[in-house]
C-alpha cells in the first residue's frame, strides 16, 4: 500500500441467504498489518441486507493490528439486527485515509464463513 498516494478498496462477497433463526455468526481468519492508529488505515466489514448497510467489525475490535499473524475473528450479526431469512452481502473495506506511513503489508481475510443453527 506504499505508493505515495491515498489507498482504498473494497470487495463485496456474493450474496448469502441466512436461515430462519440465529444467532448468525461471521467468522474469518484475519491479518491486519497497517497503521495501528484508529484514525487512519481503517479496516472494516459491512453487512448489506438490501435495505441498509451496517458496520459490524473494525480493526478496533482487534486492537488495531494482529501483530504479524492471522487471528480468528468472530462477530455475532444478531447483535446488529434481525437478519433472519435475509439475503446479505458482506463488504470488506480498507481505506488509508491519507498518503503517509503506508509502508505496511496490508490486510487479509481468509476462510470467511457465515454460520447459523439448523432449524
Amino acid at each position: 500500500i506504499n505508493n505515495g498516494k491515498k489507498v482504498m478498496g473494497s470487495i463485496t462477497a456474493p450474496p448469502v441467504t441466512l436461515g430462519a433463526q440465529g444467532p448468525f455468526l461471521l467468522r474469518a481468519w484475519t491479518y491486519v498489518n497497517v497503521e495501528p492508529s484508529f484514525s487512519v488505515d481503517k479496516v472494516f466489514i459491512i453487512v448489506d441486507d438490501g435495505v441498509s448497510q451496517t458496520q459490524v467489525w473494525s480493526k478496533a475490535d482487534i486492537g488495531g493490528t494482529t501483530a504479524w499473524q492471522f487471528v480468528q475473528t468472530e462477530v455475532n450479526l444478531s447483535d446488529f439486527g434481525d437478519y433472519a431469512g435475509a439475503t446479505v452481502n458482506l463488504i470488506f473495506v480498507f481505506d488509508s485515509y491519507d498518503q503517509k506511513n503506508n509502508d505496511y503489508e496490508g490486510v487479509y481475510f481468509d476462510d470467511v464463513e457465515l454460520v447459523w443453527p439448523c432449524p
